[in-house]
């Protein structure tokens, strides 16, 4: 049993879930059984749930059950609190990405991932190099909508490197990095 106001987050964000678990779904099947050809097609649906997922995600019934949530932080349980406080960073980032964006990323991931496909199959990674440079484009856009100052590298290093680990920056992980 949760406390009443994490049920109600739960309750909030099931759409979203659902949504996101049939993405990784479809973007599993998209990389492991779907015949070759259809890409488009395969690219135009991952993009289209990543899209509704991000909505649903973003929602203002998620917003407002988190606020509530944080509002009553102090009689959440340790293991609740977390959750709350990691749920709350992502929600941030989440909302900060246009919808459209997270369509557009989703199915560029996809079409890039099938020619990193024909490439490694043909060895011609030549037809790989103009997805790669999307893929890059996408993630300068992402660190930008993160907060980053574009054109600073480290700056866009520590907005894409805090999704993994909060709180860290590039700076400090570069020595790890360098070995």
């Amino acid at each position: 049993m949760y406390h009443s106001s994490v049920e109600k987050l739960i309750e909030a964000i099931k759409p979203a879930r659902i949504l996101t678990q049939t993405f990784n779904v479809v973007q599993f099947d998209n990389r492991t059984v779907r015949p070759t050809g259809g890409s488009a097609a395969a690219a135009e649906r991952v993009g289209w749930l990543a899209e509704q997922a991000h909505t649903a995600a973003t929602s203002e019934e998620v917003l407002f059950a988190l606020i509530q949530c944080e509002q009553t932080l102090d009689e959440l349980t340790p293991l609740e609190q977390l959750a709350v406080k990691r749920l709350s960073f992502a929600l941030d980032r989440a909302v900060s990405l246009p919808p459209e964006f997270v369509q557009r990323r989703e199915a560029t991931y996809s079409q890039a991932n099938d020619a990193w496909q024909q490439a490694r199959q043909n060895s011609d990674f030549s037809k790989f190099a103009e997805h790669l440079a999307e893929v890059f484009e996408l993630a300068r856009q992402q660190a930008v909508f993160w907060g980053a100052t574009e054109g600073d590298g480290d700056s866009m290093y520590d907005a894409l490197f805090s999704q993994y680990e909060p709180g860290v920056t590039f700076t400090e992980m570069r020595p790890v990095l360098d070995q």
